[in-house]
């Protein structure tokens, strides 16, 4: 079902960036290491041939448990994994581009896009900050006796990276048949039924939207069971009942 959507209510959200190919002039950077003396003639000779370099760097860190697997697959380019102790992983990309055409080197480089998908953390997050929400409630921590709304909206990008078959990682158990070659939307869209049914969230959401029409506020539901307008429903009537208890009814 695609919509559009008009009114916004962002209870908590999520969003992945991903791959997209693009095509841009080869280069012989990588076959003349940066300290060697030929490397200004390379940089004078390549950019004579075809065009300015542009350059993009994308830079992220990732807190990550025990056991934790790095998927990673790439079009084109250097890839150099090096190992550590600790518990984060932390992600250094650097896009580059040569065209005589400034303008379109610069296009050239907003194509190539690089895909960095943190599922767990999402999951992680979304069920402790519901644990620590309910808990502060039992704790009073709240000034009201009558139990507030918890919502839960996650919005993913519909593209070819978030709704591909994910490969399955099984160090200690097997996966749920649920599981089995499940893309990342299938997997958030499992998430937001169970964080429901099981009292996390009094109401969820799973929204996705493409790149470009999501600008104009359009929007995708998987499932119409995870829908916005069952959200804002449940939302509403729990204003109106409160209000009620309130003597406003």
């Amino acid at each position: 079902m695609r919509t559009r959507l008009l009114t916004y209510l962002m209870l908590g959200a999520a969003l992945t960036a991903h791959a997209a190919p693009a095509r841009a002039a080869v280069t012989l950077r990588g076959l003349i290491y940066d300290d060697n003396p030929r490397g200004p003639w390379l940089e004078r000779y390549t950019e004579a041939r075809q065009g300015p370099e542009q350059v993009d760097k994308v830079t992220q860190t990732i807190k990550v448990g025990d056991g934790a697997v790095l998927d990673l697959s790439h079009l084109a380019g250097d890839v150099r994994v090096t190992g550590g102790s600790g518990s984060e992983i932390k992600i250094d990309a650097t896009k580059r581009v040569r065209h005589r055409d400034a303008a379109e080197g610069k296009r050239l480089l907003d194509l190539l896009r690089v895909d960095i998908n943190n599922f767990n953390n999402r999951v992680e997050e979304a069920i402790g900050n519901a644990h620590d929400f309910w808990r502060a409630y039992q704790e009073k921590a709240f000034d009201t006796a009558v139990k507030p709304f918890l919502g839960y909206i996650m919005l993913l990008e519909h593209d070819e990276a978030s709704t591909r078959p994910v490969r399955e990682h099984e160090p200690h158990f097997k996966d749920r048949a649920e599981y089995k070659n499940a893309s990342y939307a299938r997997r958030y869209e499992l998430f937001c039924e169970k964080a429901f049914r099981e009292g996390l969230y009094d109401a969820t959401a799973f929204l996705m939207s493409e790149k470009d029409s999501g600008l104009e506020g359009e929007y995708i539901e998987p499932s119409k069971e995870l829908s916005f307008k069952n959200l804002a429903a449940t939302l509403y009537g729990r204003a109106v009942a409160y209000s009620k208890q309130q003597g406003n009814g």
